[in-house]
């Protein structure tokens, strides 16, 4: 398809497919809102609008090995999946995306955050690994930053069904990640679902954030492939949070090596330097 300055919808039953499907809309001013409650499917799908919106019948469908890209300068949820479900939980919020056989590539490229929040929640059915979103940590570990107070905080919500794989991954603000049993029951965590860093993670924003910044791996195993390089980098006042009963936050907590947060400065309180968290910080919920 080509480009359009109005919004796109697909109606409930509806497919659109191709081994490539580019939707190219305009930006955040002139509209380019996608509406599916039908399912856009096929081996690379490229999408470029304002808001996405779907329900749990639509979404995206991506064949094995594919990728799924969302440049965005909106939002990306299902503002009325909880009232949906009967539930209040953020969760049920989300697009559904379904990654066939083994899995795909899921890529989130939000273009507004730096001037607004842009909350994204999808709910990936199978496994996938989480590409690069564009944005640049601009707090290095043991470097320093002058804050700015009026940057916004972005929310990333990704769920899985299968395994979650991602390194050198950046996002700007919270960012939740969670191996979930079925899109039917998001908030009810998978037994055997994985996710795996091959890279550093943070969401590190350039302000002193006071709440809401913080990473969630909401998984039952433990982090793999977590190391000095592969470590996890937070905001200010922000905890690591890990499912309580699954241990993972007082078994991380004992002896922390891997984990950062952001911290004003003890010799110049202007600024914003990096610590690794005190064990408090690693929060089971």
């Amino acid at each position: 398809m080509g480009s359009y300055g109005y919004n796109l919808s697909l109606f409930p039953g509806a497919t659109l497919s191709a081994p490539t499907v580019n939707i190219i809309g305009t930006d955040a001013t002139n509209g380019s809102n996608l509406n599916l409650f039908g399912t856009i499917t096929g081996s690379t799908a490229n999408v470029s609008a304002n808001t996405v919106n779907a329900n749990s019948a639509g979404g995206f469908s991506v064949s094995q090995g594919g990728t799924l890209t969302l440049h965005v300068a909106g939002n990306v949820n299902n503002p009325n999946g909880a009232a949906a479900a009967g539930s209040t939980a953020f969760n049920y919020n989300y697009v559904p995306v379904t990654m066939q056989g083994t899995g795909g590539t899921l890529t989130v490229r939000p273009s507004a955050y730096t001037s607004q929040a842009q909350f994204v929640n999808v709910l990936v059915n199978g496994n996938a690994t989480l590409g690069g979103t564009g944005y640049t940590p601009p707090l290095a570990l043991g470097a320093n930053i002058v804050p700015n107070a009026s940057y916004p905080n972005s929310h990333l919500v990704v769920s899985a069904t299968g395994n979650l794989s991602l390194g050198g991954f950046n996002w700007p603000g919270m960012l939740y990640l969670a191996n979930v049993s079925s899109a039917s029951n998001p908030t009810v965590l998978s037994s055997s679902g994985t996710i795996t860093l091959t890279g550093a993670v943070t969401n590190v924003i350039p302000t002193n954030v006071g709440l809401g910044g913080g990473i969630w791996f909401m998984t039952n195993k433990a982090l793999s492939g977590i190391s000095s390089a592969n470590y996890v980098e937070t905001n200010t006042n922000s905890y690591v949070n890990f499912p309580l009963a699954s241990g993972l936050a007082a078994a991380y907590g004992k002896v922390n090596s891997y984990f950062y947060g952001a911290t004003p400065n003890a010799n110049a309180s202007n600024l914003l330097t990096t610590q690794l968290l005190p064990s408090s910080y690693i929060y089971g919920r």
